[in-house]
């Protein structure tokens, strides 16, 4: 056997190993997303609506994977350690709470995300799959706060748009990423496609109640000018001098 063939053997078996991993894995999707969106230079699944509403997770692989859900919030890690919970509702648990998993951000490039997790699980996610695009709006970022949330035992969809539909009780800061795993006993949680998990784009809204910027200078504004106007008013009258 050739040098070239097998070097065609293995450019063959490559290709292959990745469409199975591909084939295997869990795609996100939502009713706003944007499939392979490139953004700092790696491809990401991007939505604009926060707080992410009527998403989910669905299966390339066998028709009706079971198993137990997981979903994984990743927010950028760019100071400290943040105090905060998310609400994910939907699926077999009805609300679930997306607590933080350590107080140890994921940092490191040598370290994959099951790694982190303590988990064995595939396709692995490294972490520059998604953070040159967190560092598109969160310049400071430098890895990711993971928060996580035991969803039950689910039944996925094999197509986009099927399976439990999930909603976030919260706002989430730009450049978070949302992705899922299922572990169905088999010993290897199957995971997110990297270019398929949820990437926030859209800045967290002020909450309800508060004014926005602009308008809080507007609003001082006026408030300087009626401040003067009323000063003019009481200032005593000065003789007019011929």
């Amino acid at each position: 056997m050739t040098h070239r063939f097998q070097a065609s053997l293995a450019g063959v078996a490559t290709l292959a190993c990745a469409f199975v991993a591909s084939a295997d894995a869990l795609h996100g999707f939502c009713s706003d997303c944007v499939v392979d969106n490139m953004i700092g230079g790696v491809g990401v699944t991007s939505t604009g609506t926060n707080p992410l509403s009527d998403f989910g997770f669905w299966s390339g692989g066998p028709s009706g994977l079971i198993g137990d859900y997981m979903v994984d919030i990743l927010t950028p890690d760019n100071g400290a350690v943040p105090s905060i919970t998310y609400s994910v509702s939907g699926g077999a648990n009805g609300t679930a709470t997306a607590s933080l998993f350590s107080t140890s951000a994921w940092t490191s490039q040598s370290v994959k995300l099951d790694s982190y997790l303590g988990i064995s699980a595939s396709p692995q996610n490294p972490l520059g799959a998604w953070l040159p695009a967190t560092q598109t709006v969160d310049s400071l970022a430098k890895g990711y706060w993971v928060f996580q949330a035991n969803l039950g035992t689910n039944t996925l969809g094999t197509k986009t748009g099927t399976g439990p539909m999930l909603n976030l009780g919260s706002s989430l800061p730009a450049g978070s990423v949302i992705l899922a795993f299922l572990s169905s006993g088999t010993g290897k949680a199957t995971a997110t496609a990297n270019s398929s998990a949820l990437f926030e784009t859209k800045s967290s809204a002020p909450p309800s109640g508060v004014p926005e910027p602009g308008l809080l200078t507007l609003l001082a504004g006026g408030l300087v000018g009626l401040g003067i106007t009323r000063a003019r008013r009481r200032a005593p009258n000065t003789p007019r001098t011929t």
